[in-house]
């Protein structure tokens, strides 16, 4: 195989690579974001309640469920930020290593076209 041919193949599957990471990276995201709006409507007030011991109640076991719920929740969300932050360094260096693999191929098409434009001058 040339040189070229092993260039172009190489780009496309660092193109490959780079567009599964950043997928990965979206995924791990959205995750962190529906937790975060999961945590956020724990703190919504409750419907209003006409008996003022009922309310009190209903307050104080919905803050015991919210607590442990948020406990949860909040390991979760560091579970999901640590997988986030995994995710967004392999995003960068599969960025990083297709730029390279870009500039690279470029770089061999110039020199191509300079050889090519040398020999028509020749000839």
């Amino acid at each position: 195989m040339s040189r070229a041919t092993d260039l172009a193949r190489l780009t496309a599957v660092a193109e490959m690579v780079r567009e599964a990471r950043r997928t990965e990276l979206a995924r791990a995201m959205a995750a962190r974001e529906d937790t975060r709006a999961m945590l956020a409507a724990l703190d919504r007030p409750g419907p209003a309640m006409l008996d003022p011991l009922a309310a009190a109640q209903a307050a104080f076991h919905y803050g015991r469920w919210a607590d442990a719920r948020r406990a949860d929740l909040n390991l979760g969300l560091a579970r999901q930020t640590a997988a986030w932050m995994e995710a967004r360094g392999a995003a960068a260096r599969a960025t990083a290593r297709a730029d390279v693999i870009d500039d690279l191929a470029q770089s061999e098409r110039q020199a191509r076209n300079r050889a090519a434009a040398r020999r028509e001058g020749e000839g």
